[in-house]
Order: C-alpha cells, then sequence, then structure tokens
C-alpha cells in the first residue's frame, strides 16, 4: 500500500528525533494494520515500542490519521493534522 509507504518515508525524515503516538496507538494502529495489511501486524508491536506514548493534547508536531473522522475531529480540537501520501489531506 501506497499510504504504508508514504506513513514510512515521513517518519523517516524524521528518525532523528524520538517518536511519540498517543496512548490510542496500540488499538487504533493494529486495527488499521489488520484492516489494509494484515500481513504487516507482526511488526507492530516492534513499531510501537520505539514510541513514547502520551495522552492527546495541543502539544504535538502532528496528528496523523488517514481516518477522515480522525482528522476531521483533530482539526475542530485545532490539532496540526498529517495524512502522508499521495492523497494527503494534510493541514494546518
Amino acid at each position: 500500500m501506497r499510504q504504508v509507504g508514504a506513513v514510512v518515508d515521513w517518519l523517516n525524515v524524521r528518525d532523528h528525533l524520538p517518536w511519540f503516538t498517543s496512548t490510542l496507538a496500540e488499538v487504533e494502529v493494529t486495527r488499521a494494520i489488520r484492516r489494509t495489511v494484515p500481513e504487516a501486524l507482526g511488526h507492530v508491536p516492534r513499531v510501537l515500542d520505539r514510541m513514547y506514548r502520551l495522552d492527546i493534547d495541543t502539544q504535538v508536531e502532528a496528528f496523523v490519521t488517514y481516518d477522515k473522522r480522525l482528522l476531521e475531529a483533530a482539526r475542530r480540537a485545532d490539532l496540526p493534522t498529517a495524512s502522508p501520501g499521495p492523497h494527503s489531506t494534510a493541514g494546518s
């Protein structure tokens, strides 16, 4: 999937920085991968182990999602958003 490659590229550009994610990532990432790229499920724990998990607040660089409802909710909450890839709907 091109979105998987796009998000990997987006993260690699920021590889010198610590990776942070929402505490919801364990559930949401697993669900999204299971739905879109089930063969990649085995990589989820290793990737999440690299990340610091935080509660969502307004002190984030970008709320990264491909879920249109989550993206819109993040924008309504005035969070900076990103959906890296060819059909990006990134904002703020």
